[in-house]
């Protein structure tokens, strides 16, 4: 199964907001979460769509998704090693 497109179906839309991201996936609130992205800290590009600090910032779907990826097949390799 493609996460881009299970994300897509969840979300409806190629971008999703930042806040939304921080709380669904990495337990983050509003404060937090835009305060990682002002210093890169994220695990994903936030995007603003206009040139202002007041614009909001969002995740594209796809970063979203190559990300979980990552982390999937991270944690897929680390069980597969602890069996016997």
């Amino acid at each position: 199964m493609n996460t881009s497109f299970v994300l897509l179906a969840c979300y409806q839309k190629a971008l999703v907001p930042l806040e939304t991201v921080g709380v669904d996936f990495l337990g983050l609130g509003k404060r937090e979460v835009n305060e990682q992205a002002a210093r890169n800290k994220l695990p994903f590009p936030a995007i603003r769509l206009r040139d202002s600090p007041q614009a909001p910032r969002f995740v594209k779907i796809e970063d979203l998704a190559n990300w979980i990826d990552l982390q999937a097949a991270a944690a897929k390799q680390s069980w597969q090693q602890s069996q016997i």
